[in-house]
């Protein structure tokens, strides 16, 4: 594990480590929890694996075996900026520039350069509606002719036997950078709309 971490925790791919190590745990923990009896060697192996797992987690302030949401963000297109907002039912967004919230949301980091990721987690979600937003901050000067494109997944019980999964791809158009230093223009508003 100190392996994956290190590798692709470097700047270009910072999130990634976040990422795997969540969805990393969360299948050791259900091969732990299936009832079926490992041989030694290898429960041995998956205990070493949690126990490294919930040490890197809780280093970074995030030890949950499951959550009532989890959003990730991932894009096609190479140093394109892309930035998530979730604005909770308290009004209160998390985003770039205000990465934890009073009620417990975390925005894992601010990718700039490569492809994303971008996630929002919440172990304890509010009642309410859950706006994602999505900030096309600017693009690659040398991009081709291929459109960004993003991907939005969206765990809603994550972790949990009655767990959602949601999926949209958004098409980013050079008119959402019409006027860069505006973040309103830029902004694609309520991209998705999840309630608790």
């Amino acid at each position: 594990m100190k392996f994956v971490i290190s590798l692709i925790g470097m700047n270009r791919f910072d999130g990634f480590n976040l990422i795997a190590a969540l969805q990393y745990k969360r299948i050791t923990g259900r091969i732990d929890s299936s009832g079926n009896k490992l041989k030694q060697p290898r429960m041995h192996f998956l205990n070493v694996r949690l126990k490294d797992l919930k040490k890197f987690l809780a280093s970074e302030n995030l030890d949950a075996d499951k959550a009532d949401m989890m959003v990730v963000i991932t894009w096609n297109t190479d140093n394109t900026d892309v930035d998530l907002h979730v604005k909770e039912p308290s009004g209160e967004v998390c985003n770039f520039r205000h990465m934890r919230t009073a009620s417990g949301g975390f925005l894992s980091n601010d990718a700039t350069d490569g492809f994303g990721p971008e996630m929002y987690f919440i172990a304890k979600a509010a009642k309410g509606k859950y706006r994602l937003s999505i900030d096309y901050y600017s693009s690659s000067r040398v991009q081709t002719e291929a459109k960004s494109k993003i991907l939005l997944d969206v765990y809603k019980y994550w972790g949990t036997p009655k767990e959602e999964h949601y999926q949209k791809i958004i098409v980013l158009k050079k008119s959402d950078l019409s006027n860069e230093d505006d973040e309103e223009d830029r902004m694609i508003k309520d991209a998705m709309v999840i309630e608790f």
